[in-house]
């Protein structure tokens, strides 16, 4: 995967969205029909790491759920997101 050079922080965000398919990647939940946008969650917790696999589209809920046990979690979702987009 090739990273790409995005203009802004949200120009990123949406495309990390699109590329999840605007679904919570842990439990499946929607975009909210509220029309507020799913959380982009940084896999390793490091907010300056824009890597693309170190991105995932989660929905509020699960996003609160993933800043306890974070070694955890991060195992976790690295496993899953490579084995989504590297196989």
């Amino acid at each position: 995967m090739a990273e790409a050079v995005y203009k802004n922080n949200e120009e990123l965000k949406e495309y990390i969205r699109q590329r999840d398919n605007n679904t919570c990647q842990l439990c499946g939940r929607v975009e909210e029909k509220d029309g507020r946008a799913l959380c982009v969650h940084h896999i390793n917790y490091d907010k300056e790491d824009l890597f693309e696999l170190n991105l995932i589209t989660l929905c509020r809920g699960c996003n609160g759920r993933v800043n306890s046990r974070r070694d955890f979690w991060k195992d976790y979702i690295s496993i899953m997101i490579k084995r989504i987009y590297l196989n």
